[in-house]
């Protein structure tokens, strides 16, 4: 049997974290106390002095504010002024109505005031101008003085504008873009488009941006962009013009929004974008080419020439990963790992499977009704995140999961690190969020090449889990072999312990080595693991350095290899299963698994079944899914009919195969449906266990 070398997985969104651990790259890490249960910080910023600005909702009426603007809400806008060490709180301010806030953006200007983007659900939110009194609840710009005691301004746009994005230039006026329903916008004479665009109605929406004059009382400029139903989700002042971004466009504007002056499409929606020093524009989001996925462009300054063209293994949605560039044009993106193989370089965090939580087991414990995993002590865990830095020309220096929600991150104007507002979630009681606050990197930092193993998972279903005795599992990471892929070669009738000079040992045993490379090692159990549920280590030595995981342990955890859209297996006539070579109902299928934990008789690492083959230690059933039955009459539709049993004839050793591979032979229903890609369920009860596990294979029937 041919172990798989590039796995085909799902995607994989959540972690499961039980201890406080930062990229060695963090310079500084500084929990905010008055950041309490019920606040979400949403955004960051860092000022010229290097002080820090986190913002964002709070549900929990702020009990830490040292000044409240309006009556305590649903939730509340705030803003948390600390020094550049995150070590002392300079100022604590609530700002909102009695019903609901929320927040977009921040900017600060030079002289320490703070510009907040959001929308209000509260006809009594402390506006001092309305700039559309017919709808005063909806989009507002809040400017709050230096002191963080009074607001210098509070502008309400209008129920019916979307304020998505804002910048400022250095008069203070702030630049404010979104969507908004044709008729709403206060646009003035000579702009871009003073009208909305031809054929729309007073239910259309178009882009905009506006200036809004230093004192917030005075729209100063205000252009409708676009056509119907386009937004602008991006802008940015520069010097003498605009640059905006809109439904994967980036134009520029010249600085009386008069004139559109350049225009390229990016391909890139929902997009963030940012600059170095010399002026490049990074342009981060949804790719709109096919397949989607993160993509990341670089632009030049002048000319608009493309520098960098991109994409990574980020997950990107509506909320694209979070974005910073340094001067120098480093680039670091936090978000979502596209995988559990997210290709890690020099990692430092281990994925789910892999850390143990305080009560020593790892792994998956269960999932809610929802689908969201539940954590050992109880309570939804939060997403997976992982953060990577690049280069100025895109190359990967620094890669791997991270325990820390990032919800935003900045540049500080003068020193050029990168101030993050975090939260790292830790089973501890009651709350389980334990981290809030600043997380500061210093770019000029990278982690040396070391053995860098991030995540192990089962080898056939590539799902984070625990692993038990004899289960074939896969470890995806950075530095674990060499550059060539290598496979083994039996031993003395076994499978080597050392392969291309790499050994794994779990719970200090040696480990049977079946393929290794750089970033990734194929490996079977020892079979005297215990099966308690203990977090036991599993380490990987490679030149000259060792690296462990810790990984849960259980009795079994069944798994089928899989070959594109079908399981790996043969046919009653010994023939390769494929799509294009498909059983027949009636006739007898082999399927190849593993992680059925202990089967009868001797066994030995590494070693090769041979006749009389063992049997695997507990009771394996298999069903095909049901199938819609009886259609449906005047009245009402038949139910779905019952699973169709499939009948184990063998669920043991596969033979001339290395211990660890289970074989089991199941008959097809006569009653199955035929068709490419058809689910059955293969169950295993082990000795003594109340329930049974479950495994799904994919069959191609005729």
């Amino acid at each position: 049997m041919r172990i798989p070398v590039v796995p085909s997985i799902a995607l994989f969104l959540s972690t499961l974290v039980s201890a406080q651990v930062f990229p060695p790259t963090v310079d500084l890490s500084k929990s905010i106390s008055i950041l309490q249960t019920g606040m979400q910080v949403q955004q960051i910023a860092v000022d010229a002095t290097g002080n820090v600005y986190l913002a964002g909702v709070s549900s929990s009426g702020f009990t830490g504010a040292t000044t409240r603007i309006g009556p305590r809400g649903s939730s509340d806008l705030f803003v948390i002024k600390t020094n550049s060490a995150a070590d002392q709180i300079i100022y604590a301010t609530a700002i909102g109505g009695s019903e609901s806030e929320a927040l977009r953006a921040i900017r600060v200007d030079a002289a320490g005031n703070v510009y907040l983007l959001g929308s209000t659900l509260s006809e009594d939110f402390p506006a001092t101008v309305k700039a559309n009194p017919t709808f005063p609840i909806g989009s507002v710009a809040v400017k709050l003085n230096p002191a963080g005691t009074a607001l210098t301004y509070s502008t309400q746009l209008g129920s019916r504008m979307t304020a998505l994005a804002l910048d400022i230039d250095a008069s203070g006026a702030a630049y404010i873009a979104g969507s908004t329903n044709s008729r709403d916008l206060p646009a003035t004479a000579g702009v871009l488009k003073p009208s909305p665009a031809a054929g729309t109605t007073a239910d259309d929406y178009l882009g905009f941006i506006i200036k809004l004059a230093p004192a917030g009382d005075t729209v100063q400029l205000a252009t409708y962009f676009g056509e119907k139903d386009r937004y602008v989700e991006a802008v940015a002042v520069r010097t003498n013009s605009i640059v905006i971004l809109s439904n994967g466009t980036m134009a520029t504007l010249d600085a009386g929004l008069a004139q559109q002056t350049s225009s390229i499409n990016v391909g890139i929606n929902p997009a963030r974008i940012a600059f170095d020093s010399t002026g490049n524009i990074y342009v981060a989001g949804t790719s709109l080419a096919a397949g989607g996925g993160f993509a990341l462009k670089k632009y030049a300054a002048v000319g608009q020439a493309v520098l960098l063209d991109k994409t990574y293994p980020l997950v990107s949605t509506t909320v694209p990963p979070r974005m910073a560039v340094t001067s120098t044009g480093r680039i670091y993106l936090f978000g979502q790992p596209a995988g559990i193989n997210f290709p890690t370089k020099n990692a430092t965090q281990a994925c789910l499977a892999n850390i143990a939580a305080p009560n020593g087991i790892a792994g998956l414990p269960g999932a809610d009704a929802s689908g969201g995993l539940i954590g050992a002590g109880g309570g939804v865990v939060p997403p997976d995140q992982a953060l990577m830095i690049l280069g100025a020309d895109g190359a990967v220096l620094h890669a791997t999961f991270i325990t820390t929600n990032v919800a935003q991150a900045a540049v500080a104007p003068t020193s050029g690190r990168i101030y993050t507002a975090a939260t790292q979630t830790l089973f501890t009681l009651p709350d389980r969020t334990a981290f809030r606050g600043v997380v500061r990197f210093n770019q000029d930092i990278v982690p040396t090449d070391k053995v860098s193993p991030s995540c192990l998972v089962h080898g056939a279903s590539f799902n984070a889990t625990l692993f038990s005795p004899g289960a074939i599992m896969t470890i995806f990471g950075d530095h674990l072999g060499p550059a060539a892929f290598t496979s083994f070669q039996l031993v003395n009738n076994l499978v080597p312990a050392t392969l291309a000079g790499v050994s794994v040992t779990v719970d200090g045993k040696p480990a049977p080595m079946l393929f290794t490379y750089d970033k990734q090692i194929n490996f079977i159990v020892p079979w005297s693991l215990r099966t308690d549920g203990t977090a036991v280590p599993v380490c990987v030595t490679y030149d000259g350095a060792t690296t462990c995981l810790q990984v849960g342990t259980t009795v079994a955890v069944p798994g089928a290899f899989q070959r594109g859209a079908i399981t790996a297996a043969l046919n009653g006539d010994n023939t390769v299963h494929e799509l294009t070579n498909p059983a027949a109902r009636g006739s007898v299928v082999q399927l190849f698994m593993t992680g059925f934990g202990q089967v009868e008789g001797n066994l030995v690492d590494g070693g090769v079944s041979v006749l009389p083959l063992q049997h695997v230690e507990g009771t394996v059933t298999a069903t095909a899914e049901a199938t819609t039955g009886g259609g449906c009459g005047i009245f009402a539709c038949a139910g779905a009919a019952a699973p169709l049993d499939a009948p184990v004839g063998f669920a043991g050793a596969a033979p001339s195969l290395v211990q660890g591979v289970t074989q089991v032979n199941i008959t097809i229903p006569l009653g199955a449906s035929v068709g490419a890609s058809q689910p059955y369920t293969i169950s295993f009860k082990p000795v003594g266990a109340t329930t049974a596990l479950t495994a799904q294979v994919f069959l191609s029937i005729k």
